[in-house]
């Protein structure tokens, strides 16, 4: 009797708490891509392995592992363990000064590249957003330096997002995210996406000639090829639409750059380490970039990472004996000691668990589970993906391929999610031409229980979707 006493004492103490969290909240805390007079967030006391426990004791499984960072899931103590002991002692570095993790890790994360790539050198930041950047003005002094000074511009296409930091953001294509900020940058230029379901050339894959890389030499033609710095994609998008470009794209678009003197920039923050069955994505593809990008992943979530990864050639052009042909960029905690530790750790974990096989393998799985239930769903268009990155096209007429995009369909799609103790989330839908889908990126150390227990859910919350249109 007494210890029921306390266990329900217990309960009242932990929904108090969790109120007096949410009291300091909405009091003092202004939280990223949120409407805060509505707000009202779920406070989180434990998470281990792909699961998340609030206050109340119910458990969400987190099928977006994150932002799609958490690819080892929460509860590392070995990577905690190296961040704790870095951080008590070499914690922080500045200029001329190095930590040997630091170097180990860039040793590493070259080991880790297709040797036939010729990406040679690592530089450090923090998040992806300001590896981007980097990764711009990079190409940008690259040219300068190379006697191209007219070489600025930048080519990207609709539907990607490369970061929220100013040329991050003018690189991308989502117009939700840009329209409030705008002008942006200039030199910025986009073209049509590598997006097969809705065309914008009005063709069909393969029939069509990949007219969306051809829009690529179009657009480098008529701007001036003495003005196209660099050409950056992600290999399968994010956040504007998880798209599977056709398996020829990245191919033409890496022989377009090569012939026009234009940098090539892969931006792999999402799909690198792992992700897509591969330990990088791009290596579905015969794509050969001139520079890597990477982040998230990089630590499985436990510290802000990020490298910008890049060939001798463009590197020998800062190295000189001239001080001012030094890359004159810096991010204070760019390269953090801690957050080498923690990212050398993590992929000596993904290595040891056989990680990125797991995820090509669960994805497969993946992918069948999903195609048996809802391949005949009305409200799917279809279902395409790779590892454990996977995208449901959501239409409400598979006829006319109009999106489900009414506010009132979408906000009860993940309110089932959230009842059923599922974390999922919606990408896209901002315009009816780039769509909206519903993704599946859980951690890779996820079970197929896990698996089967998403998919369960997903299922249950488009059907009750169906019985609101």
């Amino acid at each position: 009797m007494a210890q029921a006493q306390r266990s329900r004492e217990g309960e009242v103490k932990q929904k108090d708490l969790s109120q007096h969290y949410l009291d300091l909240y909405q009091k003092c805390y202004w939280a990223p891509l949120t409407q805060m007079k509505s707000s009202k967030p779920i406070f989180i006391k434990s998470a281990q392995g792909c699961w998340l426990t609030d206050f109340s004791g119910k458990r969400y499984l987190d099928c977006g592992a994150g932002f799609v960072n958490v690819n080892l899931g929460w509860g590392q103590k070995e990577i905690a363990q190296v961040m704790y002991e870095k951080a008590a002692g070499v914690m922080f570095l500045g200029p001329g000064f190095i930590d040997p993790v630091q170097v180990l890790l860039a040793e590493k994360l070259l080991q880790l590249m297709p040797p036939e790539l010729g990406l040679k050198k690592v530089f450090f930041q923090t998040g992806g957003s300001e590896a981007n950047e980097a990764a711009f003005k990079m190409a940008r002094q690259y040219h300068l330096q190379s006697g191209h000074p007219t070489k600025y511009k930048v080519i990207s296409h609709w539907m990607g997002y490369h970061g929220a930091t100013a040329a991050a953001l003018s690189a991308s294509g989502r117009l939700g995210r840009r329209v409030r900020f705008e002008p942006l940058m200039p030199g910025f230029i986009h073209v049509a996406p590598p997006y097969c379901y809705r065309c914008f050339f009005g063709q069909e894959y393969p029939s069509c000639g990949i007219l969306c890389a051809q829009d690529v030499a179009r657009i480098i033609e008529l701007e001036g090829p003495e003005t196209i710095s660099a050409y950056i994609s992600e290999p399968m998008s994010g956040s504007g639409g998880q798209n599977v470009p056709p398996p020829e794209y990245f191919e033409k678009i890496s022989q377009i750059c090569k012939e026009n003197n234009v940098l090539l920039i892969m931006d792999e923050i999402i799909t690198g380490f792992g992700r897509t069955g591969k330990m990088f994505a791009m290596s579905h593809y015969n794509a050969r970039p001139d520079i890597l990008v990477l982040g998230k992943g990089l630590t499985g979530g436990y510290a802000p990472l990020s490298a910008v990864v890049t060939t001798e050639a463009i590197f020998n052009a800062f190295y000189t004996e001239r001080d001012k042909d030094k890359f004159d960029h810096v991010i204070t905690y760019g390269g953090n000691p801690v957050s080498c530790a923690a990212g050398l750790k993590a992929i000596e974990i993904m290595e040891r668990d056989g990680l990125v096989e797991k995820s090509r393998l669960l994805g497969e799985y993946l992918g069948k589970k999903l195609g048996e239930a809802l391949k005949d769903h009305p409200l799917v268009a279809f279902i395409d993906g790779k590892g454990l990155r996977y995208k449901i096209e959501l239409v409400i007429d598979k006829k006319t391929k109009e999106p489900l995009l009414a506010p009132h369909l979408l906000q009860r799609l993940k309110q089932v999610y959230m009842e059923n103790g599922l974390i999922g989330s919606v990408v896209g839908g901002e315009v009816a031409s780039v769509g909206i889908s519903a993704s599946v990126s859980p951690p890779l150390i996820i079970d197929k229980a896990d698996l089967d227990f998403a998919v369960g859910v997903i299922k249950t919350a488009l059907d009750e979707v169906v019985k609101k249109i």
